[in-house]
């Protein structure tokens, strides 16, 4: 063979290289759920949104290496198949990390649903449940699933008869039930705040049945047929005009294959890149330092609670006024008035009007500032400030606190801290400091605290309670006005 011959075969080789390294980002970029466009979100079904459900969905980091990671976006992503199937059988590939867990989510209706959860995390050990639609277990069994395990993949499997259902993992019995399943239901998966990743899904139903890999091989084929022919047609020109110009051909070969491998390396690198790195990260603090969004929100916010509230309370009723940031407005709850203060509105009952002040990514200081201008001029008789997630300047965080503590003494207002609950899935440190941060201020200035994040850390088997570190589900929020509650009732009498 001439040394021209295999100079072409190596050009060729390096763009086809390149080739498939384009097609495959192509088909990575459009790969997403949104345009799988057989899964809906949990989260999206939410009328309260949180942050980076819509993005979850139109992201292709979602489906990085054409598997799909419930531990994206601020985690605890919920997918469910678009319609309801009557399933004989479903089966999944669960790639569980230390710590992560993942729930194989069926039977779901309008009365609830049911969940296998499958773990690597010993805090939230395997599982068989049913639960309420808010999110509350109304039974569970304990599965031996593996917790202290090494990360891998699982495969998890269930049957669905005339009576019951039968559920294994790798070929293991998991637990054999004779509860009946509500045909047709709605299937799905569900993780918590670590990577859960979820493949090669198969529903057997009446109709037929589904598989899921979570890939786009025309998207692939297409772009790289594309691909292939544009550098056919540009070796085309570049040899004609070789020819005509009477150039050396091995010259020009060269200089092709130089351009073909630097490109390949290159276009080779940027994958890696996105695949390992770049696709596993994503801003999920970035509406905190978001100027425009927050003057926009304090407007509104101001003049809402403005419109609906009168300068004095009503007659015969305490008013109660909770500060706080999302997890106070209500973000999270399926719908309105499934809130943590329409939780506690409703148990305080009618001697009292409780005034929900909560602003989405707010810290201490900013809202501190508007109590003294604004929500002080409303006379609270009681004033509750549930913080703690978003502070992350601690000196100015107590300065806020006790700015708000100085101007209820200045109207007569008593105080009532909350330290705010995340769930215990991430890492605690920077809540832990802030948690002790109030409790200094407290302490100081003589001012109750509820220790509320150390009871959610305690109902973490009574069902599914966020939906992500900080917005809890309806049932997260019932228990947190549930337990407010008495606090504030107390305070009223003191």
């Amino acid at each position: 063979m001439s040394r021209t011959r295999r100079l072409r075969i190596i050009v060729l080789a390096a763009q086809i290289t390149l080739s498939v390294c384009v097609a495959y980002g192509f088909e990575s970029v459009r790969n997403t759920l949104d345009r799988n466009g057989s899964w809906i979100s949990g989260k999206v079904l939410l009328d309260y949104g949180i942050m980076g459900a819509r993005t979850y969905m139109g992201a292709p980091s979602s489906l990085s290496q054409r598997r799909v990671n419930l531990g994206r976006y601020q985690g605890f992503q919920e997918l469910l198949y678009r319609v309801p199937l009557t399933v004989r059988q479903a089966s999944c590939d669960l790639h569980l990390e230390h710590g992560s867990y993942g729930i194989l989510v069926f039977n779901r209706n309008d009365a609830g649903f049911s969940g296998i959860r499958v773990s690597r995390n010993p805090r939230f050990p395997g599982l068989y449940f049913r639960a309420l639609p808010t999110g509350e277990f109304v039974q569970s069994e304990a599965l031996d699933t593996n917790e202290d395990g090494d990360e891998g993949w699982v495969r998890v499997d269930m049957e669905f008869g005339e009576t019951g259902f039968v559920a294994a993992i790798d070929s293991r019995e998991l637990i054999r039930s004779n509860k009946p399943v509500v045909q047709p239901q709605t299937i799905g998966m569900r993780g918590g705040y670590v990577s859960t990743l979820v493949d090669d899904i198969h529903i057997v139903h009446a109709d037929g049945e589904f598989r899921e890999t979570f890939d786009r091989a025309g998207d692939f084929w297409l772009a790289l047929l594309v691909a292939i022919l544009a550098h056919a047609v540009a070796d085309v020109l570049v040899l004609r005009s070789v020819r005509r110009r009477g150039s050396e051909p091995r010259r020009a070969l060269f200089g092709m294959l130089m351009i073909g491998i630097v490109a390949a390396i290159c276009a080779g690198a940027t994958l890696y890149v996105y695949d390992r790195v770049i696709s596993k990260s994503y801003l999920i603090r970035l509406i905190l330092n978001d100027e425009d969004f927050r003057v926009r929100l304090e407007r509104d916010r101001r003049k809402e609670i403005r419109e609906q509230h009168a300068v004095r309370p009503p007659e015969g009723k305490t008013r109660v006024l909770v500060i706080g940031s999302s997890q106070t407005h209500g973000e999270g709850s399926s719908s309105a008035g499934e809130g943590c203060v329409d939780v506690l509105r409703r148990k305080l009952g009618a001697r009292f009007e409780v005034i929900n002040a909560g602003m989405r990514a707010f810290r201490a200081p900013r809202l501190a500032r508007i109590f003294e201008e604004d929500w002080s001029e409303l006379r609270p008789g009681i004033v509750v400030v549930n913080l703690g997630n978003n502070d992350e300047d601690v000196p100015a965080y107590k300065a806020g606190l006790a700015r708000i503590a100085t101007r209820c003494q200045e109207i007569g207002a008593r105080l009532l801290f909350v330290q705010e609950a995340n769930s215990i899935e991430h890492d605690l440190t920077h809540l832990r400091t802030n948690h002790a941060a109030m409790a200094e201020v407290a302490q100081r200035l003589d001012v109750p605290v509820v220790p509320m994040h150390d009871h959610m850390s305690e109902q973490t088997e009574r069902g599914l309670l966020w939906w992500d570190i900080v917005h809890p589900t309806d049932f997260g929020h019932r228990l947190i006005g549930e337990f407010l509650a008495p606090h504030v009732a107390r305070l009223s009498k003191s």
